[in-house]
């Protein structure tokens, strides 16, 4: 069966430039369930978006005080998804284009982390899934490959790893235990928009263990970077080496 959504959009806003935007855009959505199992997806959905600052400094902490805030237009955003369900194999592979006028770009390369806007391309492909093998027994997995570049420049947008990916394993032992061991990777990064700095790329092992022994209780344990992997997440600002947690979530 075949749904078809098809509409438009009227977005608009100001910056700290105190400069106002808007847009018109058409949006549609085009979906091709083929089965209980199976989905393909098609969107085409430009606009104007403006990221707060809290998000920005809820993920990057130390975050100038002090920075440009500018609604980024999509002038371009073309994408689509195809979903797979067979009941031990779960996966979805998407991917995205989009052309944006002033899109926030972070810089990093004075030590001091800040926004810089830009116009952009990118081109984005997602994988996304999970398998479960035997009772028990689950995997989480996900890569992306994001070429991100400014119009007419060839470094990759800083601070954009081109590629990462992570998976979760999780098995459940006899009784109340299960274990649980992770990895994530993430190529380099530039932290200039002209790509002649960047920071390495990080391979991060996790490993850890929690129990539902107590009633209403979840007792986890465990390692974050069990290999005590140097590497930072931005320049000149280092992650924390290897880490022991302990954690007790009740359910009341």
């Amino acid at each position: 069966s075949f749904f078809l959504k098809a509409g438009g959009e009227y977005s608009g806003g100001s910056g700290t430039d105190d400069i106002s935007r808007s847009r018109i855009s058409p949006l549609a959505e085009l979906e091709w369930e083929i089965n209980a199992g199976r989905k393909v997806n098609l969107w085409f959905r430009p606009g104007i978006t403006l990221t707060p600052y809290s998000e920005l400094a809820e993920r990057i902490p130390y975050l100038a005080r002090e920075i440009m805030m500018i609604p980024e237009e999509k002038t371009v955003d073309l994408g689509g998804s195809i979903w797979y369900n067979s009941g031990m194999l779960t996966l979805e592979l998407a991917g995205d284009y989009s052309r944006s006028d002033n899109r926030p770009v972070l810089v990093t390369d004075s030590g001091r982390i800040r926004t810089e806007f830009a116009g952009t391309w990118q081109s984005m492909l997602r994988i996304e899934g999970s398998v479960k093998p035997e009772p028990g027994f689950r995997v989480r997995f996900n890569g992306t490959l994001r070429p991100s570049r400014e119009r007419g420049g060839s470094s990759q947008l800083p601070m954009t790893p081109i590629a990462d990916a992570g998976a979760q394993a999780e098995y459940d032992l006899t009784g109340w235990w299960t274990l649980s061991a992770a990895a994530r990777y993430w190529s380099k990064q530039n932290i200039d928009r002209g790509g002649s700095a960047s920071i390495g790329g990080a391979f991060v092992l996790d490993a850890g263990v929690s129990t539902t022994l107590v009633s209403r209780l979840l007792l986890s344990a465990g390692i974050r970077n069990l290999l005590d992997k140097q590497y930072q997440w931005w320049s000149a600002y280092p992650a924390r080496g290897i880490d022991f947690y302990i954690t007790a979530k009740a359910r009341l």
